[in-house]
């Protein structure tokens, strides 16, 4: 039982470090959209150190058009991968960026239980 947990443990930190290394964020969300985790790339792509963000409503990090719907909305809805552009300005930042958006919806027992999204700037 040891000897399987810490190949695991390799096995996730090995999946960990090649989601870091991709210029794209990955941000896992839950029902109520909480961010479960994100990437190394999400302190870059909205201000936000991955590991600070445990828990936390996602819009309240990443609001990127205030009193709308997004992507991840969509995707926990209807259970349909979404996808949009839109301008943002990171936490700290002074440059705008466009930022590709895909929210991909994770269904278990025929209900959306959880979404990826990827963010990708385009600018």
């Amino acid at each position: 039982m040891a000897e399987r947990t810490f190949e695991l443990t390799a096995e996730k930190g090995k999946l960990q470090a090649i989601l870091d290394s991709v210029p794209a964020a990955f941000v896992l969300l839950d029902n109520q959209l909480r961010v479960l985790s994100a990437s190394r790339a999400f302190e870059w792509i909205c201000g936000h150190a991955p590991e600070t963000v445990g828990g936390q409503p996602y819009r309240q990090l990443c609001d990127w058009a205030p009193g709308q719907a997004f992507a991840a909305d969509l995707a926990l809805r209807d259970g349909k991968i979404h996808t949009e552009v839109q301008g943002f300005r990171p936490a700290g930042s002074d440059r705008p960026r466009q930022i590709e958006r895909m929210a991909i919806p994770l269904a278990a027992n025929g209900a959306v239980e959880r979404v990826i999204e990827v963010l990708t700037d385009i600018t």
